[in-house]
């Protein structure tokens, strides 16, 4: 019992410094070596806890996704906005962002990694589950269309997001927010006078 606060503490430690080595070098270069001096443990401690650099992604993808939770209240336009303004503000230009994008790009060209991925429940971010489970509330509610296509929406926003962050453009005004969310549902933006016709 008297151990577990620290041993709480240097799991979170590897983690964290799981996110920040792949963040600088990818995943291919990442080294349990340099993850273990990162966290300031030692190297036996890490293999303690994880067997393979794989189950280390796993655990620290999890780790990453746990930060993200934001509140429903139904509104779906609302409830979008909110996941992706949330989404953007721990992600984006910072170590879990990319992370997460160098994992995704590991995977798609490595079969073992995508599958561990997909049975640990951790291919989609949190955020696309969100959103999508946010989208499939509103269809059955009836507020979206007869068929409307929940993966496409949920495509269309994060793609912006990423398209937007590989161009380092690292900005997400409110404005490109509402937009986005409108223009995936199929709503018309009411975009202010000020800002009509504009795209940041």
């Amino acid at each position: 019992m008297v151990g577990r606060p620290r041993d709480h503490r240097a799991t979170s430690d590897v983690l964290d410094a799981t996110i920040a080595v792949i963040a600088e070098v990818g995943v291919a270069r990442a080294t349990v070596d340099a993850i273990a001096e990162r966290a300031g443990v030692a190297k036996t401690t890490v293999y303690r806890r994880w067997a393979t650099k794989y189950d280390l992604i796993v655990s620290a993808l999890k780790h990453l996704d746990d930060s993200l939770d934001v509140p429903v209240t139904g509104d779906v336009v609302q409830d979008l906005t909110a996941v992706v303004r949330s989404a953007v503000g721990r992600f984006v230009d910072r170590p879990l962002g990319r992370m997460r994008l160098l994992v995704a790009a590991e995977a798609a060209v490595d079969p073992e990694l995508r599958e561990r991925m997909r049975l640990e429940g951790v291919l989609e971010a949190r955020a696309r589950r969100l959103m999508t489970d946010i989208l499939a509330t509103a269809a059955d509610r009836g507020v979206l269309p007869p068929g409307f296509d929940i993966i496409t929406a949920v495509d269309q926003i994060s793609g912006a997001v990423v398209a937007r962050t590989l161009a380092n453009r690292n900005d997400f005004p409110d404005v490109f927010i509402a937009q986005l969310v409108h223009t995936s549902i199929g709503l018309t933006f009411p975009a202010p006078a000020s800002v009509q016709g504009v795209m940041p």
